[in-house]
């Protein structure tokens, strides 16, 4: 599911943090980076800076309950 624009990242990581399984972004380019990891999300938030905010890929989650911990934050539903 896609991230919609003008989340806070520091609340979004903090849900990341509270899933269960690993969550992660994947590209178009088809890389994919563990939000868990802190140097992932060094990662991202770099790619979100140079993007002025807009990523282009999406948020895959390895538990599907996980989705929940994330509604607030992504476009659409699980």
């Amino acid at each position: 599911m896609k991230l919609k624009q003008g989340i806070d990242y520091g609340k979004f990581f903090a849900a990341v943090t509270s899933c269960q399984g690993d969550v992660y972004f994947e590209t178009i380019e088809n890389d994919r980076l563990n939000l868990k990891s802190i140097l992932s999300r060094f990662v991202f938030a770099s790619a979100v800076s140079q993007q002025l905010g807009k990523v282009n890929g999406v948020i895959v989650c390895m538990v599907k309950e996980d989705y929940q911990h994330l509604q607030n934050f992504l476009e659409g539903e699980k």
